[in-house]
């Protein structure tokens, strides 16, 4: 099914990528039903989660849609997807990605346009789009240099290499805490009172408009809708 499914546990909508045997890649239609849920989420969804069936979270682009496109119609597709995505990242709800196995190309700008991420440790993530004489297209090249740094940006752009959990998670941006590091990838967003250090346990927590986040070590992670 391209169409992710939608299932609501409390005030928490959980969205699902079903395609499992092509690794989660996203075909258009599957890009386009997430702008038709964020653009209206519900007026009772507090929270969303990212979810994918099988052992991977996405593996991008779904190669076969990839057809020959002139140069106004690739960039309209292009735009789609900026689109998209920033419907995501600026939606009225805190977006939770839920990472495992392939996180590649268009999976990992997805993954980047959520407010959260926490892996699993077998995580890979790369951009292969430069062996294959394409660029990133859904707005990558701002989302990911924040969280790895532009250099490591261009390194996995140019040369293809995959970057694993671990990996992934020392080049980005942590929140410190007494000299500890989560595990999992925990990051900031500009909604009000962003996830921050709570206590010697080395749980973060932090309070949208909406809900309540919490992050501990081993990428454990709870959301609880606020009244």
């Amino acid at each position: 099914m391209s169409s992710p499914s939608i299932e609501h546990r409390d005030r928490v909508a959980i969205l699902t990528l079903r395609r499992p045997t092509k690794r989660n890649a996203l075909a258009d239609a599957t890009v386009l039903s997430f702008e038709e849920f964020f653009r209206k989420p519900g007026a009772d969804v507090r929270a969303v989660v990212l979810n994918a069936e099988g052992d991977h979270f996405s593996a991008g682009l779904d190669l076969g849609e990839l057809t020959e496109r002139s140069t106004e119609e690739a960039l309209e597709h292009s735009l789609m997807w900026h689109r998209v995505f920033d419907t995501i990242e600026g939606g009225r709800v805190p977006v939770v990605a839920a990472l495992k196995g392939a996180m590649i190309g268009g999976g990992l700008e997805l993954a980047a346009s959520a407010h959260i991420r926490v892996a699993e440790p077998p995580t890979f993530s790369a951009l292969p789009e430069g062996q294959r004489g394409l660029f990133v297209g859904g707005g990558g090249s701002v989302r990911i240099p924040r969280l790895v740094g532009a250099h490591r940006m261009a390194d996995m752009m140019l040369t293809g290499r995959v970057l694993d959990a671990a990996e992934g998670h020392h080049r980005s941006q942590p929140l410190p805490h007494g000299g500890r590091r989560l595990r999992g990838v925990v990051d900031p967003h500009p909604c009000a009172n962003g996830p921050r250090p709570e206590d010697e346990s080395g749980v973060v927590e932090g309070t949208w408009p909406a809900c309540r986040v919490r992050c501990g070590p081993g990428a454990v992670w709870g959301l609880s809708a606020l009244s």
